[in-house]
């Protein structure tokens, strides 16, 4: 979960996308190419950012060695692809500009809010859901 936490106040802070960023966003999150075979979307092991290539995600075997890799999805450079991140159950409450270059979101599920009190900031529309959506999700692994 803290991985998540830490991964999220960098995109926050974040002043555009990266291919590095996504990378490191779909291995947190797991995200599966699109059309993977049915064993990738059975691996238990790790994802993670490729060694060579900063921009793909690669499957971890046990004994360290990075197996499978493919592109990452564009998640903070593309709305779009951003909103593909928000977890299972979860709604966007908020959503706006607040002044140019302030995005600000807020996140629900049931009576969960995230954040609580103030709404997530960034300076993209997709940094702001990427943002968002990582928070949701380590607020699901601590419960």
């Amino acid at each position: 979960m803290t991985d998540l936490l830490s991964l999220a106040n960098e995109i926050e802070a974040a002043e555009i996308g990266s291919r590095e960023l996504d990378a490191r966003i779909c291995a947190a999150m797991r995200m599966l190419p699109p059309n993977c075979p049915d064993w990738l979307k059975n691996w238990g092991g790790k994802f993670a950012v490729h060694d060579k290539f900063p921009e793909r995600v690669s499957a971890v075997h046990e004994d360290g060695k990075q197996g499978t890799h493919w592109n990452s999805a564009k998640v903070t450079t593309s709305a779009d692809a951003a909103l593909s991140l928000v977890p299972e159950g979860w709604r966007i409450i908020d959503l706006y500009e607040a002044k140019r270059g302030v995005f600000l979101i807020r996140l629900v599920k049931g009576k969960t809010v995230i954040p609580e009190n103030k709404s997530i900031e960034a300076k993209t529309l997709p940094l702001a859901i990427s943002a968002a959506s990582l928070r949701a999700l380590a607020q699901e692994d601590e419960t």
